[in-house]
């Protein structure tokens, strides 16, 4: 399954610098420093059969494969043909931790000084010689508590393919990411990422054999942030699954949890991919906890998120419409607004003239399905949040019975993490007042606090304690007044 954000175009003003030089970086590493490493590893098993130390350790590996799988295990080892026997310890020795400790032991512990003494020298020399192949020398290693490894393996790639795949998302998100946090917490959130990919990877990981590496983890990290900084804003992605696939728009939010149960179901049923599942969620769950962290804190750029992306022959074609409508030729107006709505889908502008040729038809019914529609469409600024309590307030007076449904908490929630605190507050009192609870009031006096706003944060502790007496959060409103908190 390809699921891929495609939401703004690569232009001279969006250009992401630091991903660019984050692309550059990864490729100069692959080509400059890990290009020979495969002669390298090559030189380094032809040394390791003809120095004589793969049959100095072959003994002390069959022990080792037989206190850890038991007697049938040596005894498979046991028929492998002495001309492979180095061919086949040298594979285990790179990729299983466990196995080389064990195998220094031995040699510490041989059968006399001399014996141990050269069974360590020529460990030491292995040991230099692999030292210089770097991609063994930084990748990250189940079992070992390594920090530095849990950044560097993060520009490593196993092959030309694997960086191409890895760079070709780095390039799609870092575009979307960078614009929306600037180059400093960009780097942040990608080196961060980076690290709690690794952390999950290891603690899944902890105990087996093998090793890992590539920028996916850090790139899961960028998704996840993603998803919870463009949050409710509709964003176009492509996605791909098996022969199936489209082009559609949707809120940001919703791509979360499909990027993780994807990556979770296969983690679980399907270990053999050779794919760094398990590093992809400790990406996807890093990312998302800072991105809401930017989001919670207001490091993120709002005009960057808010930037219109649609072609801007749609307000000629909405003005259009609108003259139609002053014309009273509403029919029309209403099928070049359907088309419209059709090709733009998620428009609040649009929306909003639907709601409008409704109320000019006396279509009251039609009208109240319409502003529903245009409330459910998740705001992307304070400016659409006017909008829509201009349309609440006109469409739903309160003289009117307010229509129930998932609208009236969705619409609370957006406002809220738009930072609407004054929109919000009049959402509870006049149009939420029935289904509002004493949580919904207290989340936003937190809201109130974190963003400085004392005046209303008090009056707001006030509300609580007059409107919820009896509940736990009037308590916390008591005390919070009583301590000037």
């Amino acid at each position: 399954m390809l699921i891929l954000p495609l939401h703004r175009p690569l232009t001279r003003a969006t250009f992401p610098i630091v991903t660019a030089l984050l692309v550059v970086l990864n490729v100069a590493i692959f080509v400059l420093f890990q290009a020979g490493d495969w002669s390298r590893l090559e030189a380094l098993e032809a040394w390791y059969g003809e120095s004589g130390l793969a049959q100095a350790e072959w003994p002390a590996y069959l022990d080792f494969e037989a206190a850890r799988d038991g007697p049938l295990a040596r005894e498979a080892l046991a028929q492998v043909p002495d001309a492979d026997r180095a061919g086949v310890l040298f594979h285990a020795r790179l990729r299983d931790l466990a196995l080389e400790r064990a195998l220094a032991q031995a040699a510490r512990d041989g059968a006399g000084a001399r014996e141990a003494g050269h069974a360590g020298a020529l460990q030491r020399d292995f040991d230099a010689r692999a030292s210089r192949v770097v991609t063994l020398e930084y990748r990250l290693r189940y079992g070992e508590i390594a920090p530095l490894r849990w950044v560097t393996a993060a520009f490593l790639h196993g092959g030309a393919m694997h960086l191409l795949g890895n760079m070709f998302f780095l390039l799609a998100l870092g575009l979307l990411v960078e614009g929306a946090l600037g180059p400093w917490r960009f780097i942040l959130l990608y080196l961060a990422g980076a690290v709690g990919a690794s952390l999950f990877a290891l603690a899944w990981r902890w105990g087996e054999a093998g090793a890992a590496l590539g920028a996916s983890g850090a790139i899961a990290a960028l998704m996840g942030a993603f998803a919870l900084i463009w949050g409710w804003r509709p964003v176009r992605f492509f996605w791909w699954f098996f022969v199936l696939f489209d082009y559609v728009k949707k809120p940001a939010i919703w791509l979360l949890p499909v990027w993780v149960g994807w990556e979770a179901l296969n983690l679980v049923f399907n270990p053999e991919a050779g794919v760094g599942f398990d590093a992809h969620l400790g990406g996807l769950f890093s990312g998302a906890l800072l991105g809401w962290a930017f989001v919670r804190t207001g490091q993120v750029r709002h005009e960057f998120l808010d930037e219109t992306d649609v072609a801007p022959d749609v307000a000629t074609e909405l003005d259009a419409i609108r003259a139609r409508a002053g014309r009273m030729d509403l029919a029309a107006a209403q099928e070049a607004l359907d088309a419209l709505d059709a090709r733009v889908p998620g428009r609040l502008d649009v929306s909003l003239v639907g709601y409008r040729l409704a109320v000019l038809g006396a279509r009251r019914p039609e009208a109240a399905r319409r502003a529903l529609q245009a409330l459910d469409i998740p705001a992307r600024n304070t400016a659409e949040v006017a909008l829509q309590l201009a349309l609440l307030e006109e469409a739903f007076p309160l003289d009117r019975p307010v229509p129930g449904g998932a609208w009236r908490e969705g619409v609370r929630r957006r406002w809220l993490a738009l930072g609407c605190l004054g929109e919000c507050r009049r959402l509870l009192e006049a149009w939420l007042a029935d289904s509002a609870t004493a949580g919904d009031w207290f989340e936003l006096v937190l809201r109130a606090r974190e963003r400085g706003e004392g005046d209303l944060h008090h009056a707001l502790l006030e509300e609580i304690v007059a409107r919820f007496p009896a509940s736990p959060e009037a308590g916390k409103a008591h005390f919070m007044l009583e301590h000037g908190h």
